[in-house]
């Protein structure tokens, strides 16, 4: 356990610990899906935080805090549509279109609109363990 973690809090001031995965990490990421498994609270989230904390193409998503499907679907095209609106400002009106139809074929439509204007960019899923009941097909 990190004796610096805030007990669960994201660690990004100067108490921060440098790892030395994160130099392979940043070599590695270049839109691949990637899986950063450890025993809870020994900085994986803290690591991601500090790596991308200047960078503007990224968001997290905490699957802890979604009840459901819809409301996952919902969060990444809300989540794209705030990073990319300024790229793409035409991509407004198909937002507002799109937000209030069925999250999953609203997403994959809205994302197949703004893949085009992505050059690389990270989704961080954390707390990965609540997947199952996120994404169950019942």
């Amino acid at each position: 356990m990190n004796i610096f973690s805030d007990y669960g809090k994201v660690i990004t001031s100067k108490r921060y610990i440098h790892r030395n995965l994160e130099n392979e990490l940043k070599n590695i990421l270049n839109g691949g899906i990637i899986s950063i498994v450890g025993l809870p609270r020994v900085g994986k989230t803290s690591m991601i935080e500090h790596l991308f904390r200047e960078e503007n193409n990224y968001f997290k998503i905490n699957f802890a805090k979604i009840s459901s499907a819809d409301e996952f679907f919902s969060l990444m095209m809300r989540n794209l549509y705030k990073k990319f609106k300024k790229v793409n400002p035409e991509i407004k009106e198909l937002y507002e279109e799109l937000k209030d139809e069925d999250p999953k074929l609203a997403f994959e439509e809205f994302f197949e609109e703004v893949s085009f204007d992505i050059d690389e960019f990270f989704i961080f899923i954390d707390e990965f363990d609540y997947a199952q009941k996120i994404l169950d097909r019942s």
